[in-house]
């Protein structure tokens, strides 16, 4: 299923949600907890889709096959976010002239080797409003 398609049926829970709570009469939190627990569903699915298709990307850049090889591809790996924990997978590569074993997609977005917070979510403004 693409993104978008995705997308859209996060929204399309939403407005279930919204009408069954209606019919239904849940009270307010109980809704706002379900559409928190559905928004960030979405959330983390979006940038899933979006750090993947970009390593995808990066595989078919025609600059990067002259100095980069690829050592194996859907290397998983979890970060923490604002949307809570997300995984991913990203290709391993070696530099051709230098040996150096890089994961281009974490380097591009600015992820610390080892390290599973994503920079917002390590921010202590965040922190303390969870």
């Amino acid at each position: 299923m693409n993104m978008v398609q995705h997308i859209l049926k996060g929204f399309q829970r939403v407005m279930e949600i919204s009408l069954h709570s209606l019919e239904k009469g849940m009270n307010f939190q109980e809704f706002e907890e379900k559409l928190w627990e559905i928004m960030n569903g979405v959330g983390k699915d979006i940038l899933k889709a979006v750090l993947e298709a970009r390593d995808q990307e990066i595989w078919q850049e025609k600059e990067r096959r002259f100095t980069w090889e690829v050592v194996r591809k859907n290397n998983s790996r979890t970060i923490l976010t604002l949307f809570g924990d997300v995984t991913y997978q990203r290709t391993y590569y070696r530099n051709k002239s230098t040996g150096e074993y890089l994961h281009l997609l974490d380097e591009q977005a600015g992820f610390k080797k080892r390290r599973r917070i994503d920079p917002p979510a390590g921010s202590s403004d965040f922190r303390k409003s969870h």
